[in-house]
């Protein structure tokens, strides 16, 4: 048994293995952390979007294409910054590329 210590979301390698850590159970290294069906991820972020452990972020993409359909560029611009603002967004450069 061991402490695992806070790790903050703006700090992406550590937030991401402490998510991790309090799912997988008895890893013996990093790369069991990053295994997830028998493929090893690139990164712990990677890992936890394979567990399923994070949201894609579908209901941003959604919010921001309705939003788009009846509201002016500059009211687009300030809920895509409010977004980024309260660091809600789990993958920036997706939801960029979706909307």
């Amino acid at each position: 048994m061991g402490r695992i210590n806070y790790g903050a979301r703006k700090m992406e390698d550590e937030y991401y293995l402490q998510v991790l850590l309090n799912i997988v159970r008895g890893p013996m290294s990093c790369e069991d952390i990053k295994t997830f069906n028998g493929v090893l991820y690139p990164s712990f972020k990677e890992a936890c979007f394979a567990r399923g452990i994070l949201d894609d972020d579908q209901v941003n993409i959604d919010g921001l294409l309705e939003a788009s359909e009846f509201c002016f560029e500059d009211y687009l611009r300030i809920f895509f910054a409010m977004l980024l603002l309260s660091d809600s967004l789990a993958r920036l450069k997706y939801v960029w590329s979706e909307t």
